[in-house]
């Protein structure tokens, strides 16, 4: 330390020199950067001195030849700013000058964009004899990204580093060293390299758009050329190599896979059009985003400019944002990616199976048909399973004959696979009789047809006067009653689960009246199986049923009838041979419990039941929700069909599988990646990823959706890929497709489950009806009561002050709950509020202490129902638009309106 002493006192003496300096250098400075009368040009002293320079600053390395500046110097001369100044002001002449001094081909400068030459340029290109060439030498990956911003505030950034692109290069033979053959028919020679593409593509991202570019293969054989992505070359590809490619191709522009699977989506609002428009708000906001941080950065340089320390200069203004395509290339994207996966999409719809089948028709998806097969179509019939899986959707003139093909190619189906036919199919009509479906199928003389119990009680309605009578939801729970009846285990462990949840949720004691009151249908149905009373019985029920309800019997307090006597002992009538129909099958197990749940901390069972064809109802409301807008051709028709079933059936197969221990798997609905991974995984950990998924099998070449309606009329093409071609991807309409909301369809609730109090014993009056005595002396009553003044307690002494006495503790509610008195004491205590303007000292001591004596029960929030109910029944129940009992309507209104007050005084 003693050696270094001298030392350090020396620098300590010029670093004291130096601050002393200082001042006159800075003065010096400013001088040298005050404009001039004699010369505009000087160059300042911060400046790094050229080979001419006699005299170097003292903070500045002398330099014993001049350099060049570098492309983004620190500090600018006013030399400097003044030819960046002429640059800014033309940018097109500097940029087409730069342009020519790159090395890349003419035809990449044309199609890539300006801001992407010069880093592109640098990381591909070399300068051979005849010009650029591109070195196979630099390629290595698949993504390039470009140069990013420097973040010193001492650093003037281009615009290129904040809007440039990034760069995707598709190069299969090179980088894969994979053997490619010709695709042209009857030519297999062997491709060899021919350079690179002279076109870059750009590629539509999720934010942004990257450009593309590939690599030219000649075959000596033939003397063709073919460029990397065509279909040709990809179909060569191992589906590891495949998966790389990351676009869709049109004529003109490319679409990513990431903006094609927002596409893929069928939910309610999910059309082309809104996609554009969340695609167009991603870019917005990406390209803003980029034009903040470089006005920034050039704000930072412009206020050291207005400091004096170097000229003001005039920046380069930013590109362009490249414009996003319409909703209708959206539209053809998405077509052109269900074509490509049109085979495999087939194959898995017709490689389900199912022991119990269901098959229903539906007319509202019919009516979105446009094109040629407009008013062609009256029904839309589906088979699905005991999942919830659908084995074929088609297009039918009718029913009836009209299904035979169909039902064919389903026999046909679980021929070839080897697959036991299905023991039930659950039908909505034609169940038996002449014109019943089993003479279709003669394959399987075994199966049992059973008609769908839901739509065995939808035409009782028909019978009635009004579906708004205040019985007729009581009448359809009763009719329930009579045909299920509950596994009496499975209700004795729901009600002891549910007994325990009201004792958690402080109800003391609660009964068993009170118990099964609060049990849902939801609960019921979820954990307790139900099974049919038999023919007899059933028989013996509704008719006692119609009985009790007929006549005068069923009147409401209008005198209004539920029942129109002769149509509902016809509807009986006919009704009576279906009642086997509907019967449970002998030795078919149509419950499967697919979990447990704790209610109260009682496990419980959780069931999925294959009863009848409420499934195929869900399905009914979600298919029309695949469909787009109100109006699709019939290409869009079929592409929307065909994907929508393919991810419905995907979704029933991975919730019928799942399980409370299962892991869960990452989300996709690509079965090619998952075979892939799958025999990826055997060889490396000896177990597949999926454990689940099953390829499926070969495409049965059975006519789905649009191409079974087309074979019965003869109308139309079903040549959908020359079809989308032929779309025009110029045509920029602004024509903007109809949404129909965004919410989403919750699961259908089976509408044949009941409140589980729905006895069977006659219903009392709901309003007595007071006889002209008894509402004179009523009014009396009420002019004597509204004359009298309210008296509002004020003070209450504390010696009166109520005590909570065993009485009030004993009083039971109507729910059955003790300490009904108090409720009734705070009741009546806010009632006697309800013309003060305000509360007295004395007042809310009282209310506190009313508020108080409450049990922890009453004190608890109460839930209301909500006013809107999304699984609220649509006209399941009510009765079509028919003539009803005389002067029903007229009642209505009556009772509806206020003049009902007026028309009883005068009576």
């Amino acid at each position: 330390m003693c050696n270094f002493s001298p030392a350090l006192s020396n620098l300590q003496h010029c670093c004291s020199c130096l601050s002393e300096a200082l001042p006159n250098l800075q003065h010096c400075c400013s001088c040298l950067m005050r404009p001039s009368a004699t010369s505009s040009t000087a160059a300042p002293a911060l400046v790094r001195p050229s080979a001419t320079a006699t005299a170097a600053p003292a903070l500045v390395r002398p330099s014993a030849t001049a350099t060049a500046a570098p492309a983004e110097p620190r500090l600018l001369s006013a030399t400097t700013s003044a030819s960046i100044e002429h640059d800014l002001e033309a940018p097109s002449t500097a940029s087409r000058d730069t342009s020519d001094t790159l090395t890349v081909l003419a035809g990449w400068k044309k199609t890539l964009p300006d801001v992407d030459h010069k880093w592109i340029s640098e990381t591909f290109f070399r300068m051979g004899k005849r010009g650029p060439e591109f070195d196979f030498t630099k390629v290595s990956k698949l993504w390039y990204q470009p140069p990013q911003p420097s973040l010193s505030a001492s650093i003037l950034n281009k615009p290129d580093r904040y809007f440039a692109h990034r760069f995707f290069l598709w190069m299969p033979r090179h980088l894969f060293h994979m053997d490619l053959v010709c695709p042209q028919e009857e030519c297999n020679g062997k491709l060899t390299n021919a350079g690179v593409h002279q076109k870059t593509r750009m590629v539509l991202d999720v934010d942004s758009f990257y450009n593309m570019a590939g690599e030219y293969l000649s075959c000596p054989k033939c003397s063709k050329k073919v460029i990397s992505w065509s279909e040709g070359i990809l179909r060569q590809l191992d589906n590891t190599s495949r998966n790389q490619f990351p676009c869709i191709l049109t004529s003109k522009y490319a679409c990513d896979l990431r903006v094609v699977r927002l596409l893929r989506q069928r939910t309610l609002g999910n059309s082309s059009s809104a996609v554009s428009k969340v695609i167009e708000e991603q870019h917005g906001e990406k390209y803003v985003t980029s034009l903040e941080s470089y006005f920034s950065n050039c704000k930072s340089f412009q206020s050291s400019a207005h400091r004096g320390f170097f000229g003001i200069p005039h920046f380069q203004r930013p590109p362009p944002q490249p414009p996003v395509p319409r909703h209708r290339w959206f539209m053809k994207v998405y077509q052109l990616d269900v074509i490509n996966r049109l085979d495999y999409i087939k194959a898995s719809i017709t490689s389900q199976f199912g022991a119990i089948l269901k098959m229903d028709s539906t007319k509202k998806i019919t009516n979105k048909l446009a094109g040629h097969g407009r008013k062609t179509a009256m029904w839309a019939t589906n088979v699905g399973n005991e999942y919830g899986q659908i084995l074929m959707s088609v297009l039918t003139e009718g029913e009836g004959a009209s299904l035979r093909p169909m039902i064919e190619g389903i026999m046909s189906r679980y021929e070839k696979a080897a697959v036991d036919p299905p023991q039930v199919l659950y039908v909505d009509r034609d169940c038996c009789g002449p014109a019943t479906v089993h003479k279709y199928f003669e394959n399987w003389p075994n199966i049992s047809i059973r008609l769908d119990i839901w739509h065995f009680m939808r035409r009782f309605p028909s019978g009635c006067t009004t579906d708004k009578h205040p019985l007729y939801s009581i009448f359809m729970g009763k009719l329930s009653q009579c045909v299920f009846k509950w596994d009496e285990d499975d209700l004795q462990l729901l009600t002891t689960a549910k007994r325990e949840e009201m004792i958690l949720q402080g109800v003391v004691n609660p009964s068993e009246k009170d118990v099964r009151r609060n049990l849902s249908s939801t609960e019921l149905a979820l954990h307790c199986k139900r099974v049919t009373r038999g023919t007899e019985e059933t028989q013996t029920l509704i008719s006692g049923l119609i009985q009790s309800l007929d006549g005068p019997k069923g009147c409401d307090t209008l005198g209004v009838p539920l029942f129109e006597s002769e149509r509902i002992a016809e509807v009986w009538r006919v009704q009576q041979q279906h009642v086997s129909c509907i019967q449970d099958p002998e030795g078919v197990h149509l419950y499967t419990q697919t979990g447990t749940l704790k209610k109260g901390g009682v496990s419980l069972p959780v069931y999925r039941c294959a009863r009848g064809s409420t499934s195929l109802e869900s399905f009914h409301l979600h298919m029309n929700r695949f469909i787009p807008g109100t109006l699709a051709n019939d290409i869009n028709f079929q592409v929307f069909l065909l994907d929508g079933l393919f991810r419905w059936n995907l979704d029933r197969e991975a919730a019928a599988v799942r399980t409370d221990t299962r892991e869960r798997c990452p989300r996709t609905y690509s079965g090619p990646l998952k075979n892939s991974v799958n025999k990826l995984s055997l060889e490396i950990l000896g177990e597949p990823f999926f454990g689940d998924f099953r390829p499926p099998g070969m495409y049965t070449g059975e006519l789905i959706g649009i191409e079974y309606l087309y074979s019965q009329t003869g109308k139309g093409s079903t040549d959908y890929a020359q079809a989308v071609l032929s779309i025009s991807e110029e045509d920029n309409r602004d024509v903007e497709e109809e949404d129909e909301g965004f919410e989403e369809i919750e699961d259908v609730i089976d509408p044949t489950i009941p409140a589980l109090e729905c006895h069977p014993e006659p219903v009392p009056p709901i309003l007595p009806i007071p006889s002209m005595a008894d509402y004179e002396k009523m009014l009396e009553d009420t002019c004597r009561e509204s004359a009298e003044p309210v008296l509002v307690p004020l003070h209450q002494d504390p010696k009166d002050k109520p005590q909570n006495t065993a009485a009030d503790d004993d009083v039971v509610g109507p729910d059955n709950i003790p300490g009904y008195g108090h409720v009734l004491r705070l009741a009546t205590f806010l009632v006697s509020l309800r013309d003060a303007k305000g509360l007295l000292p004395a007042q809310l001591k009282q209310l506190k202490d009313l508020w108080r004596a409450l049990s922890d029960y009453d004190k608890m929030r109460t839930v209301f129902s909500p006013r809107h109910q999304k699984g609220h029944l649509q006209g399941r129940f009510k009765s079509p638009r028919k003539k009803v009992a005389p002067g029903v309507e007229s009642i209505e209104s009556c009772t509806r309106s206020e003049s009902r007050t007026r028309t009883m005084a005068k009576l």
